[in-house]
């Protein structure tokens, strides 16, 4: 059914109690591809599925050996509907598996059948978010007529010494948000504002 992917190993839709497997999974691609880990946590899981059917826009791999050691997502929910986004992570100790390349098979897959169910008409675009230094998941990606469309960087410094006291525009002053609705709501305008001629920001409601 899967010819990419070997002997043995498996598919099947998450539960719930695969959430501390799954982190461990993204958290060892992370580290094997940059050397560091972003910080997951069980209720990122969560959020991600709230935007998404587990029944049918997510996947894991199961090893031989009975560990989880792939996961794959696919949220049809944008601002505009007319982006469909995949994301998929495998545990570097099973690379070579076929792993990546089912699971991309399966996202698109999924994909092709959202986007028929869309308005005739209009424009879907299949994102599918990788780190774009990691030289096999660009190559598994441009085989199936992927295109390298936009990075985003991330910046470090390392602070040996305190960092220099800010020096605010006149008639500007700092404090500590009080909690009150008026200032949530002042921070939540402020926050949509500076965001809006970034790439594909949807406008979130204040609820949200």
């Amino acid at each position: 059914m899967h010819p990419n992917l070997k002997p043995a190993y498996t598919l099947r839709r998450p539960t719930p109690n695969d959430i501390p497997a799954i982190l461990t999974v993204m958290r060892d691609y992370d580290i094997a591809e940059t050397g560091e880990a972003d910080a997951y946590y069980p209720d990122d899981i969560l959020a991600d599925w709230e935007h998404l059917d587990i029944t049918t826009n997510a996947w894991v791999v199961i090893a031989p050996d009975g560990t989880l050691c792939g996961y794959a997502t696919l949220t049809d929910e944008s601002s505009d509907k007319r982006r469909v986004i995949s994301c998929g992570y495998v545990h570097p100790s099973h690379y070579g598996s076929g792993i990546g390349s089912t699971l991309v098979e399966l996202m698109q897959s999924r994909a092709e059948e959202v986007v028929a169910a869309a308005p005739q008409g209009t424009r879907q675009v299949l994102e599918n978010n990788i780190i774009a230094s990691s030289a096999a998941s660009r190559a598994l990606l441009e085989s199936r007529g992927y295109t390298l469309t936009r990075v985003y960087f991330r910046m470090h410094i390392a602070l040996d010494d305190p960092p220099s006291p800010p020096v605010w525009p006149q008639g500007i002053s700092v404090r500590v948000c009080d909690g009150s609705p008026e200032a949530i709501h002042r921070a939540y305008e402020a926050i949509e504002e500076g965001c809006l001629d970034h790439w594909d920001h949807p406008r979130r409601s204040f609820e949200d």
